[in-house]
């Protein structure tokens, strides 16, 4: 294992972040951040494969599994966020911290949405470098198949459970209510397990490489975020609908499992 790609990983999301932070000035909205975050792993792992890879079909595959991930996020949140304001959990933030000045608002902004964001980024990260420096792995290896066969089931989990959850929010005779369909029945998270389960299929294709074992550092960063971070923030938007209390008895938090039945008075 050599050092570069982890040095080139660094420096590559942590200018992304200042200069998305820059953008975010000028626009006045901290959500861009969202919008770049799948692209900022893209645009990491291409340089890294650009400068430090052997040009495996290994290596390769894993190129187009984070472009194929990273672009989508990307471009799916684009289209959610376009000609609507601030996203509401970066809008309460900007409110609470603006009324301590605009020094204040600065700092708070930059430590905690793009330098944290960042370094979670060049952790989750981990077991994409991993593989850039190890020219020998091929594509028939255990670890690339099993990993591979990992990250395909959780894609599938990611994009139809989004497309599912969009074409709800889409239709007017929905406002109000809860998402309970689709994969929505079995998991109140699907689409951020689907997430995780790509990310620790790429863990498991590391494992292949040198020191491979770090690269399961970035499977439980992402699996902790979603899981302890995000989704309780999501879950706190609904803690006085009963509506949704009654979906969450009866449906798994997180992993994909039959609903519950649950006793009514």
């Amino acid at each position: 294992m050599y050092i570069e790609p982890f040095i080139t990983s660094a420096i590559v999301v942590g200018a992304s972040a200042l200069a998305i932070f820059q953008l975010s000035l000028l626009l006045r909205d901290n959500g861009i951040m969202d919008v770049f975050y799948g692209l900022v792993f893209v645009l990491a792992t291409w340089i890294m494969y650009i400068l430090h890879a052997g040009g495996s079909w290994g290596q390769a595959l894993v190129l187009l599994l984070v472009t194929l991930w990273g672009v989508r996020l990307s471009l799916r949140i684009y289209i959610k966020h376009r000609h609507r304001p601030e996203d509401w959990r970066y809008h309460a933030w900007r409110e609470e911290w603006s009324a301590k000045g605009v020094g204040y608002f600065l700092i708070r902004s930059f430590l905690q949405i793009y330098v944290l964001q960042g370094f979670i980024i060049w952790l989750v990260l981990l077991p994409v470098t991993l593989v850039m420096t190890e020219p020998a792995l091929i594509v028939t290896s255990p670890f690339v198949v099993l990993g591979t066969l990992f990250w395909i089931v959780g894609f599938f989990f990611e994009v139809v459970a989004d497309w599912q959850l969009d074409r709800f929010l889409k239709d007017d005779s929905n406002k109000g209510s809860i998402m309970t369909q689709g994969l929505f029945k079995y998991s109140r998270r699907p689409n951020y397990f689907g997430e995780s389960l790509m990310w620790w299929g790429l863990g498991i294709v590391a494992l292949g490489v040198p020191f491979g074992w770090l690269g399961l550092i970035g499977p439980v960063v992402i699996t902790y975020v979603v899981i302890l971070i995000t989704g309780p923030m999501l879950e706190d938007l609904w803690k006085d609908n009963e509506a949704y209390q009654e979906y969450a008895r009866r449906t798994s938090y997180f992993i994909p499992a039959r609903p519950r039945s649950v006793l009514t008075e």
